[in-house]
């Protein structure tokens, strides 16, 4: 499972390459979110990963601090999805926020 920055991040966004998953609860999310991200809380995504992903589409996860979003591309990964963590999660992002 790969990890990435919130730079090399930012430049996947704005090159359209990546879709940002923000596994947060939607309290956390609503307070403050990356433009782009949508919300899909851990616990509906690790369940259910069909009804949210496609294998070949590219996504990065991201939560406070990547030690969820870690959990989460390890186990997406290896039922065969393309998912990276972001490193150090949203607390890295030094782009601003969304409220």
């Amino acid at each position: 499972m790969k990890k990435i920055t919130a730079n090399q991040l930012y430049y996947l966004l704005n090159a359209n390459m990546i879709e940002l998953i923000d596994i947060r609860d939607p309290q956390k999310f609503n307070r403050g979110h990356i433009e782009k991200s949508i919300n899909i809380p851990y616990r509906y995504l690790i369940t259910n990963p069909h009804s949210y992903l496609e294998k070949q589409t590219m996504y990065a996860l991201i939560c406070d601090f990547g030690i969820t979003s870690d959990d989460a591309a390890y186990k997406l990964y290896n039922l065969g999805y393309n998912v990276v963590s972001v490193v150090k999660g949203i607390k890295s992002w030094d782009y601003g926020l969304i409220t």
